[in-house]
């Protein structure tokens, strides 16, 4: 995993997908998800913050430091650069946004789910509105990008911008939704359509407008999963 805690010996006696394996762990019902889009924002802050939209110099130099944390293996930049062909986005900051989503979040996301769902209930969640109010200034759409959904559940939130992250009726709606469903989690399946999280199917709820649904079979796929599932493998045995 990209994203971990520092592993003292003490207060964090380990790695936490060992102790997830392992059952390690507080047994409680878990909602893990992640926005669609979450990379969109890491790929436009430093936009908003210059001005400036990310160029090839700008992209090579952020697939470096990508590798670089992958563990810096021959071949592996050229791997990346043909699973996402940066020529097949409108920029380069859009060519960027996924390898962040799906290296650093939604392959990270659905390890944590295959490990744990017969240990505990998951339920699994995408959060997709891409009409999300932004509050970064970018060049490229932020669509359902990290930290957007957060309007929906604390109104205001505005990453301490000045943008207004006001929501929409529709939008409200689904706020709603959410805020419903998420402060009733042991309550699931007694009150929606969301089941818990079966890796043989892939069933995210799809939160977005017009309406969420459940969906199976179609986040490996989008997130490229098995290829990033492929890059950690060979990382750890490094």
């Amino acid at each position: 995993m990209l994203m971990t805690f520092m592993v003292d010996g003490e207060y964090i006696p380990e790695r936490s997908m060992e102790a997830f394996k392992n059952g390690r762990f507080n047994k409680a019902t878990l909602i893990n998800g992640i926005t669609k889009n979450e990379g969109n924002f890491f790929a436009g802050l430093p936009e908003t913050l210059t001005g400036k939209p990310m160029d090839r110099e700008g992209y090579m130099a952020n697939l470096d430091w990508l590798v670089g944390l992958l563990g810096d293996r021959p071949g592996l930049k050229e791997a990346i650069m043909a699973e996402y062909p940066p020529e097949q986005y409108n920029s380069y900051g859009e060519a960027f946004a996924p390898l962040i989503t799906d290296a650093w979040m939604a392959s990270s996301m659905q390890r944590i789910n295959d490990v744990l769902y017969d240990q505990i209930p998951v339920y699994a969640y995408v959060f997709a509105d891409e009409t999300a109010p932004s509050y970064l200034v970018t060049s490229f759409p932020q669509k359902a990008s990290h930290t957007y959904e957060l309007p929906y559940i604390f109104p205001g939130f505005n990453g301490s911008s000045i943008q207004s992250t006001a929501l929409n009726p529709e939008q409200q709606k689904l706020a709603n939704q959410m805020v419903q469903v998420w402060a009733r989690a042991g309550e699931i399946n007694k009150q929606s359509e969301w089941s818990i999280y079966d890796p043989k199917k892939q069933n995210y709820m799809t939160f977005t407008l017009p309406n969420s649904y459940m969906s199976e079979n179609e986040f490996n796929e989008a997130h490229h999963t098995a290829f990033w599932n492929k890059v950690n493998s060979e990382y750890q045995a490094k």
